[in-house]
Parts: structure tokens; sequence; C-alpha cells
């Protein structure tokens, strides 16, 4: 019975590990990589510009919880309970619109296929030849 409970423990925790995340952009876009401090500064709304100055369409997840608390937790060292309260503290004093959300990984890609300053992050390879990576998330 311990040998049971050990492998099932183990399968559960080994579930938990953070999975691959990718940072796309617009396949035409100019940047090519980007750091992790610069997506942290996109991302709480500390800039708005692309490395290379350009405005950025900076696109979040509506649904998929894990893959977010994933992100956050890499680029900021937050929780999504402490990026919910600073982004509702910005908005409330109106420093800041809150970001875009989008709902699914099709049409997110489709939205920042579309748009050459949009910046966001699946949790799958894109096989959008409109895409390109320019940050990977591997641990």
């Amino acid at each position: 019975m311990k040998q049971i409970l050990s492998g099932v423990l183990l399968i559960w925790l080994s579930s938990l590990s953070v999975a691959d995340i990718y940072v796309v952009t617009h396949a035409d876009s100019p940047i090519e990589t980007i750091s992790k401090e610069a997506l942290r500064d996109l991302y709480l709304g500390r800039a708005r510009a692309l490395p290379n100055g350009e405005f950025a369409s900076i696109y979040d997840r509506k649904g998929n919880a894990d893959l977010r608390s994933q992100f956050y937790q890499h680029v900021a060292g937050m929780g999504l309970s402490q990026v919910d309260a600073f982004w509702a503290r910005l908005v409330f004093a109106g420093r800041m619109l809150p970001l875009e959300k989008v709902e699914g990984d099709q049409e997110l890609k489709e939205v920042v296929a579309e748009d050459k300053s949009a910046i966001s992050y699946l949790g799958v390879p894109p096989d959008h030849p409109g895409l390109k990576v320019i940050y990977l998330v591997s641990e």
C-alpha cells in the first residue's frame, strides 16, 4: 500500500512541473529576442514599448490559470493574486488600462499574427506561420 501511495504521489508531483511557455510576436516584427526584465516591465505596466522603441500591444490570458500563473511566477516572481491586485491598483488609480485578454490559444495566435506590435505567450509551440518565438520559459 505504501508503494502505491508513493507512486501516486510521485506522478502527482511530476505533473506540477512547469511546462514550456513560448513568448511570441508577429513573424515580421524586428524583435528577435526579449529579456525577462523587459517582459516583466511590459506585463506589469512599467513599459508600453518593445525593446526597439515601438509601441507594444500586450495580450494576456483569460483562461488557463496554470499557464498564466507559471508565466507571472517566472517573469515577475509574483502569484496570480499579487498580479491581479497590482493591476487593480493601477486601473483604479487611472494610471493604466488593463491588458487585453484573449481566451484560447487559437484566438491568441490569430490576434498576434495580425498585429506587428503584438506580444503574448502560449503553452504550446506556435504552429502558425505568422508567429515567432522571442523568449522561452523552459524549466
